[in-house]
């Protein structure tokens, strides 16, 4: 940890939970308090690390709320919570209308290339070609079935007459 200045009006910050906290990378609410400036004020503490270009922590932010503020600032979202959530909604209704738009563009766009540049006899001859891909791969499958009965044949002739083959030769 870097050197640190923790004597400032004799109070060390650097033991409270909040300055811990924000060391450790972490953002954080202090639990509610009372100032100790002797005035009797009700406050939370908000603590927000720094980090420099490598992530390290090199400083604490935090700010001192009011209890009193903090609770206009809570009536104040409440209230709004209504307006917000309308205009929620109606950005999402024009975000969905706008992606369907999009997605609509988008396929007649891919219907208009077909159209214009796709070749139909390009296209019959790609057909043609898979076909005949899928006849030679049979031709060659029968041609290999063919080879190993040959080859079987082959080994019987070397072999001479057998008396269990009957048939054989007639």
């Amino acid at each position: 940890m870097p050197h640190i200045n923790t004597k400032i009006a004799d109070f060390d910050y650097t033991q409270s939970q909040w300055f811990k906290s924000a060391m450790d990378g972490k953002r954080q609410w202090s639990d509610a308090y009372v100032s100790e400036s002797g005035m009797g004020i009700l406050l939370c503490t908000y603590s927000v690390p720094i980090k420099d270009f490598n992530g390290r922590t090199v400083a604490v932010f935090l700010a001192d709320v009011t209890m009193e503020d903090a609770t206009v600032l809570l009536n104040n979202m409440h209230s709004g919570f209504r307006k917000s959530a309308i205009f929620t909604f109606v950005i999402q209704i024009i975000s969905f209308l706008l992606m369907g738009f999009i997605i609509w563009r988008a396929v007649q766009a891919s219907r208009r290339y077909k159209e214009e540049m796709v070749d139909p006899e390009k296209e019959n001859l790609i057909e043609q070609v898979q076909k005949l891909r899928e006849v030679n791969g049979r031709l060659t499958k029968r041609n290999q079935e063919l080879a190993e009965k040959v080859a079987e044949l082959q080994r019987r002739i070397a072999a001479g007459p057998q008396q269990s083959d009957q048939h054989w030769f007639g």
